[in-house]
């Protein structure tokens, strides 16, 4: 795994949330615009627009019809006048009062056929059209009177839910990646500078070992020339054999720098992978600060805070020693009242640790975490502490520092 995986596998998923989020925005404004549809759609109106387009379309047929009886009987007029119609060469009939009849009205006929013609053709147009148009609204028609608006808001709600919890998810995952460019930027540029530099001196290398076998290939002194010139300007030294030691040495430098850098961003990257569903909280650690005094009781004023805090993230559980009741002079009831409803709490019985309590909770799943300062050095052998499941903090005057979830919270002076 990379040692940028904890940032990189969140924006690969960021990426994906967010064409989920896109696609189902796509898919709500289509949902949308069927809604409002159906809405605005006038089913009267249709039919009223769909009677009125048959009745055109009645009136059209018609105007074809007799159009087209015209055209036939003119047409075939129009065969009878050219059947008797003569030859030029024939002069004499040619001539004749019943040829010069003849030839006048051929023309007239085909005029008239072309009209006639025309006005078919432009009544199937105009049919053509108020029959896609009257299909067209039939079909919303039969759309309208299928269509479930109360199915559509219910889509429409659940895909809104989507985005709902997608949009969240994308502004955890924004506020995750902001806190780790902003707490491991400059580590991440340096380990990225350091890839690249041991890349551009492995090529180095790779490249003057092969002018260094072109040199010993050279068949004479012009062709070793123009290598060692290569050599100089790509590197300003002449010499491979030169170019691949010095490389050689800063490689190994630049790769024991990286080991370096990789164990202090893994450290700190580390945090940000962490996957913890539920704190357990060592009740009594978490009531005490170090002072110039030695240790100080300070209540449980640091402990609501990072209650309050930590609750809003995790689920929380706090498990006190039954000395507590004495430090704090207040019974089990006034204690949980004091904390809040946030957090479980529990009291171990008289004159037992807490400890194993809390190791035993934290023992259920490996998502739980015990947020303590204690070393626990006789539990040693229980998977929470063998597994480093342990989270550390301090208290200082003026806030509590948990540096393991990024989380500083500030406190009211504690006097």
């Amino acid at each position: 795994m990379s040692v940028l995986d904890p940032i990189e596998s969140r924006k690969e998923n960021r990426a994906s949330i967010q064409k989920n989020f896109d696609d189902l925005k796509s898919q709500l404004s289509k949902v949308d615009f069927e809604i409002n549809k159906c809405r605005n759609f006038d089913p009267e109106q249709a039919i009223a627009d769909i009677s009125n387009l048959h009745s055109h379309k009645s009136s059209l047929l018609e105007r074809k019809s007799s159009a087209f009886l015209s055209y036939k009987k003119h047409k075939s007029d129009l065969t009878l006048y050219k059947s008797k119609a003569v030859s030029p060469l024939n002069i004499f009939n040619y001539l004749s009062t019943e040829q010069t009849t003849i030839r006048a009205h051929i023309p007239k006929l085909v005029e008239h056929c072309n009209k006639m013609h025309s006005i078919v053709q432009d009544c199937d147009k105009k049919i053509a059209d108020f029959d896609r148009e009257i299909n067209e609204k039939t079909i919303l028609l039969e759309w309208h009177s299928n269509f479930r608006v109360d199915d559509c808001e219910k889509e429409k709600s659940s895909i809104i839910g989507k985005l709902n919890r997608l949009n969240s998810q994308i502004s955890t995952l924004n506020s995750e990646i902001y806190q780790i460019e902003s707490r491991c930027g400059p580590q991440i540029s340096e380990y990225n500078k350091c890839v690249s530099s041991i890349s551009a001196l492995e090529d180095r290398i790779s490249r003057s070992d092969a002018m260094d076998r072109d040199l010993a290939l050279a068949e004479n002194g012009y062709e070793r020339a123009l290598i060692h010139q290569e050599c100089e300007r790509l590197y300003g030294e002449g010499s491979p054999k030169k170019v691949r030691s010095d490389a050689s040495s800063q490689l190994r430098r630049a790769k024991a720098d990286l080991a370096k850098i990789e164990k202090r961003l893994r450290e700190s990257l580390r945090k940000f992978n962490l996957n913890i569903t539920k704190i357990i909280i060592d009740g009594n650690n978490a009531c005490y600060r170090d002072s110039y005094h030695g240790r100080e009781f300070i209540r449980l004023t640091a402990l609501t805070h990072i209650v309050d805090c930590l609750s809003k993230k995790y689920s929380i559980t706090i498990v006190f020693d039954g000395t507590i009741r004495d430090l704090m002079r207040s019974d089990d009831a006034k204690i949980k009242s004091i904390i809040g409803h946030n957090a479980l709490i529990y009291v171990a019985p008289e004159k037992t640790s807490a400890d194993e309590y809390i190791i035993k909770m934290a023992s259920d799943n490996s998502d739980y975490y015990i947020l303590s300062n204690d070393r626990y050095a006789d539990y040693r052998d229980y998977e929470p502490i063998k597994n480093g499941r342990v989270i550390r903090f301090m208290i200082s005057e003026k806030c509590v520092m948990i540096n393991d979830l990024g989380v500083d919270i500030d406190l009211p002076r504690i006097s």
